[in-house]
């Protein structure tokens, strides 16, 4: 059974869309520069859709923060509190079933730290402009964790049944070079920053 995650995050605190040396932007999600026509496909300024993988089961990740910038310096930055599990289902999973953590759209990152967090204590109520939203969000330690730097990224769920947390901390190096002669006010440039990715899954180990 497939199950897909919702992709709204818990809170967003803040949406910077930044033009470095670069065109101007024309939607939150898009932008184009003069040499562009109405017909030039959209510009994904976002990073790759993971999915997690079981023997029966998948599930669509649920979007937290991120950053990402593109080679000519268009760049966004989402701040999160947490995640949104409005409208999630938990992936169901089998105690020792090997879990695969795949990406599509974008390349895998240069590094990627996997930690499992309980429900209980991390599953809150967050309050929003349209309402209470049921979020993870973490406010324990993790029961396991586990970084890869290379794929493939397996996990064993080698946990006592209940309900988790799966938590993602991508990082990506950043292709954006500055150009010699782009300057600042105070003459000091802002450094460059490695593109940045968190993302969930909410799984129930039977």
């Amino acid at each position: 059974m497939r199950r897909l995650a919702h992709p709204l995050t818990l809170v967003l605190a803040l949406v910077l869309l930044v033009a470095c040396n670069s065109p101007s932007l024309k939607t939150d999600s898009t932008a184009s520069s003069s040499g562009l026509t109405p017909t030039s496909p959209a510009i994904r300024l976002r990073p790759p859709d993971f999915t997690l993988k079981g023997k029966s089961s998948t599930a669509a990740a649920i979007q937290g923060a991120y950053y990402w910038q593109l080679a000519n310096g268009l760049a966004v930055d989402v701040k999160s509190g947490g995640f949104s599990i409005s409208g999630v289902t938990p992936m169901d999973v089998t105690r020792g079933e090997q879990l695969n953590i795949t990406a599509a759209n974008g390349p895998y990152p240069d590094k990627l730290d996997v930690k499992i967090y309980k429900q209980d204590g991390n599953l809150t109520d967050a309050t929003t402009a349209t309402g209470t939203l049921k979020a993870f969000h973490v406010n324990t330690d993790p029961v396991s964790s586990k970084s890869f730097t290379n794929t493939p990224y397996q996990l064993t769920a080698d946990v006592p049944p209940g309900d988790y947390f799966i938590w993602l901390g991508g990082t990506w190096s950043n292709s954006f070079k500055r150009p010699a002669s782009s300057a600042t006010v105070t003459g000091t440039p802002t450094p460059i920053r490695p593109l940045t990715d968190e993302v969930a899954f909410w799984i129930h180990v039977q």
